[in-house]
């Protein structure tokens, strides 16, 4: 806990944006998963209601057969974010996935907001889909359920909520997070079964409805037009919610940085291509005018006499809706041990069972709450909610991924020049763990008690090697001015997701087209500027992790903006109850967390506009500096390359270029 001197001493700009160490140490959780256990807990957290119930959804009113271009976009777009991801998990193999990653990049109030907002993620995921899963019940038994819970309740008749409770909902949320708090290796051996049962019923519906396909009901293709295929993109991309679960579990996981990436490409990858067969052979199989939202799949097979096979399926959608719930609830928990960790939340929220190994108290607890959000709220609410943390999530973790390979490059050139001056490697209060400044790993150990914290140069001996980029000059880092230049994309990205949702959504007058046309352009110009600054600015790409995500910075950027306009999709209503959501988290962290957080104060500005660098040391960025900076290869512009014109200039990953 932070001492009450460091506290009071410190300013509230070191306090918000302090930064976590990463610790590679064991902890209490047990690592008990391997690959086929992440993957197989990714495809349950992913394979569920998209299957067995938005391709009707979609096929029915939004795309027509379209809507397998529907789900091939939805799950591009989320291969996008998963990569960052999977970079992520190599570097960070700590349990609480975006919150870890925010936390050792960007700072703390950032890593509380992204936590805050997985925990709106993961407990309305869990409420959504055990709604979800007892209509599926209760369409099965013919209504019986709805009925008789309406004649010993009555109808609430209040907007927002549901009809009546649903104590099946509940129940089911509070058994599943019985099983989850039993230990790790027994739900996962639970979800295994039900998995694999959900992908065999899945590859029948795919196989047997092909002898009943008739091809010319892809005919016409794109009833909707473009606006219908990329309108049904964006609810099918919430289908591909689910694999971030890996993440959260890394610290569970054998061999993390090699298991993580693995299992997070692999299952998102086998979940799109499932998705998209399904969705191509219910299409053929009944005209999508024609199609049934409530149980697509078996109602087609139903349509050609096979009444045999809506069993199987109604078997593939009762255990594909119950692992999407386990592994909603599995993640929840997790979220919370790293933030009790961290003394953002009360310790005892992440109290390990020394029994089951699991984060029991955490776990009983976000199962009661989703148990009861699913008792009383209806469907419709519950998934809108679910939308906005998953992607301000995914936002943050693509934009770290982006801005930390500018950090990385800060950090070799002022790690070369302390070599050159004799400066110890050595962070406010912090010592680097054997072999990490050989490894590159950035792996950091708490300084022995007592022992005095090493103060670094006000300015750091680092900034933009060729003096000018764009509109930032030599008194600012790579990292300082690609932070700034990523803001100014995010706001064009913003602008122009909102006027393509304008366009999409009112029939506007000619000026008013011609304006928002104006305005677009604008917000391309800026997008397009932003991005060419982040190409040219010196970053690092790391050489020391088993996965890094291509394509930097492009990657990250298309990320973000697909991520953006899906957030300004959302209805204001949603933004409504984030908005309240929001500001519980903050008083929280204000007037808790803050206090109580284990991460060091320090005084390293390097990460900021710096200014004079006359009493500083001194790095020629012209030619080859002589020093090892292991562990990142180096990517500079060089504006001077050739008459030519500039080009980008990669190192080997031993000498600074």
């Amino acid at each position: 806990m932070a001492s009450g001197n460091i506290y009071h001493s410190a300013t509230w700009r070191q306090l918000l944006l302090r930064r976590k160490a990463i610790d590679l140490s064991p902890t209490a959780l047990a690592r008990k998963l391997g690959a086929l256990d992440l993957t197989f807990l990714g495809a349950g957290a992913t394979l569920g209601a998209g299957a067995y119930v938005l391709v009707g959804v979609i096929a029915s009113g939004t795309s027509g057969p379209a809507v397998v271009l529907s789900f091939l976009i939805s799950g591009v777009a989320s291969i996008l974010s998963a990569l960052c991801y999977a970079e992520f998990g190599a570097r960070v193999p700590r349990a609480g996935s975006a919150y870890v990653y925010s936390y050792v990049t960007v700072g703390e109030v950032m890593a509380w907001t992204t936590g805050w907002q997985l925990l709106l993620e993961y407990i309305i995921g869990a409420s959504s889909v055990a709604r979800a899963w007892s209509g599926y019940v209760d369409f099965l038994a013919n209504g019986a359920i709805s009925t008789a819970l309406n004649n010993a309740v009555g109808n609430w008749g209040v907007s927002g909520l549901a009809e009546y409770p649903d104590f099946l909902a509940a129940g089911m949320t509070m058994l599943l997070a019985c099983v989850c708090a039993v230990g790790v290796r027994e739900s996962t051996i639970v979800n295994n079964v039900l998995t694999a049962t959900n992908v065999l019923v899945i590859g029948f519906v795919i196989v047997a409805g092909a002898v009943y396909a008739e091809p010319s009901n892809m005919t016409p293709f794109a009833p909707f037009g473009v606006s219908g295929i990329f309108s049904g993109a964006a609810t099918a991309f919430f289908s591909y919610v689910g694999f971030d679960v890996i993440a959260t579990s890394a610290e569970e996981a054998r061999n993390p940085s090699r298991n993580v990436p693995f299992a997070i490409i692999v299952s998102l990858c086998m979940c799109m291509a499932m998705y998209m067969a399904v969705s191509a052979v219910g299409v053929m199989m009944v005209p999508y005018a024609e199609i049934k939202v409530t149980a697509p799949l078996a109602m087609a097979f139903s349509r050609y006499g096979a009444n045999w096979a809506v069993y199987i399926i109604a078997v593939g959608a009762i255990c594909g809706l119950t692992t999407s719930l386990m592994t909603s609830i599995f993640p929840m928990p997790r979220i919370v041990y790293a933030i009790a960790s961290d003394g953002l939340l009360p310790e005892w929220m992440g109290r390990v069972h020394p029994k089951f190994n699991t984060p029991v108290a955490a776990t009983l607890l976000c199962g009661s709450l989703a148990a009861i959000l699913a008792l009383i709220f209806d469907l419709a609410t519950l998934a809108e909610m679910m939308s906005i943390g998953t992607l301000l999530a995914y936002t943050l973790v693509s934009a770290s991924v982006l801005v930390l390979r500018y950090r990385e490059y800060d950090d070799a050139r002022a790690a070369a020049a302390r070599a050159a001056h004799g400066v110890p490697l050595l962070a406010d209060g912090l010592h680097v763990a054997d072999g990490a400044a050989a490894s590159g790993s950035g792996v950091v150990s708490p300084a022995p008690r007592g022992a005095p914290p090493a103060r670094l140069p006000r300015v750091l001996p680092v900034s933009l090697p060729d003096g000018h980029v764009g509109l930032w000059g030599a008194q600012w880092t790579a990292y300082a001015a690609a932070g700034t230049t990523l803001m100014l994309y995010t706001f064009g990205s913003a602008v122009l997701a909102t006027m393509l949702v304008v366009l999409q959504q009112y029939t506007l007058s000619a000026p008013a087209v011609r304006t928002l046309y104006a305005i677009m352009a604008l917000a391309g110009c800026l997008l397009a500027y932003t991005a060419t600054i982040l190409y040219l600015l010196p970053r690092a790409t790391p050489t020391h992790i088993d996965f890094v995500a291509p394509l930097v910075p492009a990657l990250p950027l298309v990320s973000v903006f697909v991520n953006v306009y899906l957030l300004v999709s959302l209805t204001p209503m949603t933004w409504v109850r984030f908005a309240v959501w929001c500001t519980l988290g903050t008083a929280i962290y204000l007037f808790y967390g803050v206090r109580h957080s284990k991460a060091p104060v320090t005084s390293d500005h390097r990460y900021h506009r710096v200014g004079s660098m006359e009493d500083e040391f001194h790095l020629d960025h012209s030619r080859p500096t002589a020093g090892s900076v292991a562990g990142v290869q180096l990517h500079e512009y060089d504006p001077v390359a050739s008459s030519g014109g500039a080009k980008v200039v990669a190192t080997n990953g031993d000498h600074l270029t």
